[in-house]
């Protein structure tokens, strides 16, 4: 094995996704794979941004992404737990 990579970093994963998917398309894609999630709520101040958010109905994360985001998420506290 070569010691010389650098370790995993879990960001990799979420600039990959960001690469495939808008921004808007990945947060509301990332928050329909939560079954805790009761309803996603969205914005839009123009129809390109609303489109980009509906197609998250479509979108699939690439597992690698999906954990990456996670982790991110798992830095953060949730205010309520």
């Amino acid at each position: 094995m070569d010691d010389t990579r650098p370790a995993p970093d879990p960001q990799n994963g979420a600039r990959v996704a960001l690469l495939i998917l808008l921004l808007a398309t990945l947060a509301t894609a990332w928050t329909l794979t939560h079954d805790f999630v009761g309803s996603t709520l969205i914005g839009a101040t123009r129809v390109e941004q609303l489109d980009e958010t509906l197609a998250a109905a479509d979108a699939s994360i690439p597992a690698d992404a999906r954990a990456a985001c996670d982790e991110i998420t798992r830095e953060i506290p949730y205010p309520l737990g």
